[in-house]
């Protein structure tokens, strides 16, 4: 027997592991009008479950506590509502993800293509014009502003930045190639920086 709409997101919800987004456009494909998985995630939100509206077609599932559901943080509604816009940390929030600080920004920064979201508090946003960035990985898009932000934010000194880096690039989690590739589309003083940061050591 098919499952009615609010039963199949229901069902979503509950084998979603906390700490999951669950975006409405997501969940309408192959499922039901995107109207009916809108207000069956907004019942669920209204109800004891345990998810919570982040943002317009965005839904948080979080865990039970004694304290009420739990909310993702602004930044992560930021990055999750802005995936397909080559969004990333920036600032502060880029070197405290590349784990060069461990300084928490009193407002976390993220760098995007295209205009910023609405309705999201407690984060700034940047707006770059590099499509390149589209291609890259979050701990790539902090790398290149991390050297955009090089001196102005120094949560570190340049030695440890270069540590950093060499490890996020030894667990794939940086691929120098593409990195070098995307920064060609960036101001010069970035990329020269970024030559110097990715170079062999001797």
């Amino acid at each position: 027997m098919r499952l009615s709409t609010a039963a199949t997101i229901k069902r979503r919800v509950a084998r979603a592991k906390p700490g999951t987004f669950l975006c409405v456009s997501d969940l309408s494909v192959n499922t039901a009008s995107r109207h009916a998985v809108e207000h069956a995630l907004s019942r669920l939100a209204a109800s004891d479950a345990p998810i919570v509206r982040a943002h317009k077609g965005l839904y948080f599932r979080g865990s039970e506590s004694r304290f009420g559901k739990t909310r993702p943080r602004p930044v992560d509604v930021a990055l999750e509502v802005s995936r397909d816009r080559g969004a990333g940390p920036a600032g502060w929030t880029a070197l405290r993800a590349l784990g060069v600080t461990t300084q928490v920004p009193s407002v976390d920064e993220i760098a995007l293509l295209g205009a910023p979201p609405t309705g999201i508090a407690g984060v700034r946003f940047h707006v770059r014009r590099n499509p390149a960035r589209l291609d890259l990985k979050l701990h790539e898009i902090a790398t290149l502003e991390a050297v955009r932000a090089w001196p102005t934010h120094v949560g570190s000194d340049w030695g440890a930045l270069r540590t950093a880096i060499g490890e996020l690039v030894a667990d794939g989690r940086i691929r120098p190639t593409r990195l070098r590739k995307a920064a060609n589309s960036e101001p010069i003083r970035v990329r020269d920086k970024l030559d110097a940061l990715l170079a062999p050591t001797a």
